[in-house]
């Protein structure tokens, strides 16, 4: 398929949200959290931000209120002085942006081909990182992206980027983060004795942030990996990241699993991520597309992003918060990976808030759960819908209709709902209830996938 990021009219966009740093563009605030339609409080003065790809800096942002898009959409958090970017690497000409299947187990070319046993692990002993390295450590590529952009005094110009990724399996199948290959015009895996092969888009999943790549890999150099359960995880568990930051050979850190089922993870095209692995082994410019691994070697996450300070001076960088796209995302996906192309998600189109009894009052809504409509997107199912959004008065959503339900299920929450949909396919039809200034409706909704690129 062709490389993603390439379509046509899309020219202007690389600069978007961007900000230069030395040696190339880094995302700036608005690249990875864009926050659609928001709501200014002047008692909130934190918020997510969107932190570089590479090390750059971010502008500080005046206060949001938390926003989140429904069906998963986009989502942001309160956290001060941060900023949340995706850990690829790239570098080029200064002052230029450069820019999976999972087997299942006993499928034919499946990571189950490993003839290595896993490092033992025993309740109570101390991890043998060594042995985890050794077993794992095969599996993780360097992906090289060459990309084009424009520069106003050099013209279009070429660049390069690199991340991870992991093999899959013994057919040449890699699954990396779909930022990593957005808008390559070609890709090389890079393996650690110098050996380059080209590679190719099988099919991406931008509302995963994952992409899988094909290249006739040399099965003497490389190993399918083992992969784990991301469900069985727990808080606490020690893992290590395998990857190449800022371009170096092949690295491993290690840590600790710090969190589980976060929710604000937002992917390239604005779409939360939910149940997203949080951890403190170190991850940096990249790293993204490697594994994260449990005590036995196995793949329980595919790195992706940190939170770090506010990338002002020299205090951007890795502060200790890391995450990962759980390894059974993959797994779910496995048969539409495979199948090529472009992953659809469903979406509803409006953005969100949460309403407790407080905010209800607050906010003159006749309810005090749920979810209240902040926007509706031109052009959405919600729209077709007819759902009535809030209006702005003093820098507070007032009125709107709120969610209280999907097909008679309770959602409190944007996640809630998200998690409901994503058992949904497109084309299919849900049924709200909302209320609307104090009156209860029943409003059916087809859903429509979500869009490549969510309209500001």
């Amino acid at each position: 398929m062709p490389l993603p990021g390439n379509e046509e009219g899309r020219a202007g966009e690389d600069a978007a949200g961007y900000e230069e740093v030395s040696g190339g563009f880094g995302p700036g605030p608005d690249a990875s959290l864009r926050t659609g339609s928001t709501w200014r409080a002047a008692e909130e003065s934190e918020t997510w931000q969107a932190g570089p790809e590479s090390p750059g800096r971010g502008r500080p942002r005046r206060g949001w209120f938390l926003l989140s898009l429904l069906a998963a959409a986009i989502i942001g958090g309160l956290v001060g002085g941060t900023a949340f970017g995706y850990a690829f690497g790239l570098w080029g000409n200064a002052g230029v942006r450069p820019p999976v299947a999972v087997p299942q187990e006993g499928a034919s070319g499946s990571q189950d081909r490993n003839p290595q046993p896993p490092p033992p692990v025993s309740s109570g002993e101390a991890v043998d990182f060594t042995a985890v390295f050794d077993y794992a450590a095969p599996s993780v590529v360097k992906v090289v992206k060459t990309a084009e952009a424009f520069n106003p005094w050099l013209g279009v110009v070429r660049q390069e980027g690199s991340g991870s990724g992991v093999v899959l399996d013994d057919r040449g199948h890699v699954i990396t983060n779909y930022h990593v290959v957005q808008r390559a015009a070609r890709l090389v895996i890079v393996l650690d004795d110098g050996t380059r092969v080209p590679a190719e888009v099988v099919s991406v999943d931008p509302s995963h942030d994952l992409a899988l790549l094909r290249a006739d890999l040399p099965g003497d150099k490389v190993r399918p990996a083992k992969l784990g359960d991301s469900d069985a995880i727990r808080v606490g568990e020690p893992v290590m990241a395998i990857g190449y930051p800022f371009g170096l050979p092949k690295t491993a850190t290690t840590g600790t699993i710090s969190g589980l089922h976060r929710d604000n993870l937002q992917a390239p095209n604005g779409r939360v991520i939910r149940e997203v692995i949080q951890t403190d082994a170190a991850i940096n410019p990249g790293n993204s597309g490697g594994a994260l691994v449990n005590a036995r070697g196995e793949v329980i996450g595919i790195n992706t992003a940190i939170l770090s300070n506010s990338g002002v001076g020299d205090s951007a960088g890795f502060i200790g918060i890391g995450f990962a796209v759980p390894i059974n995302i993959v797994r779910r996906e496995m048969d539409q990976l495979l199948a090529g192309g472009v992953i659809r998600h469903p979406w509803i189109g409006v953005a969100g808030l949460p309403v407790d009894a407080e905010t209800a009052q607050l906010r003159g809504l006749a309810v005090d759960r749920g979810i209240q409509v902040i926007r509706v997107f031109p052009g959405s199912p919600a729209a077709e819908a007819g759902l009535q959004p809030a209006r702005g008065q003093d820098g507070i959503p007032v009125g709107g209709d709120v969610i209280l339900a999907v097909d008679g299920r309770e959602v409190r929450d944007v996640p809630e709902l998200s998690a409901y949909l994503d058992t949904k396919r497109v084309g299919d039809q849900v049924v709200l209830r909302i209320n609307r200034a104090g009156r209860n409706l029943e409003v059916p909704v087809t859903l429509e996938p979500f869009p490549e690129q969510v309209s500001e």
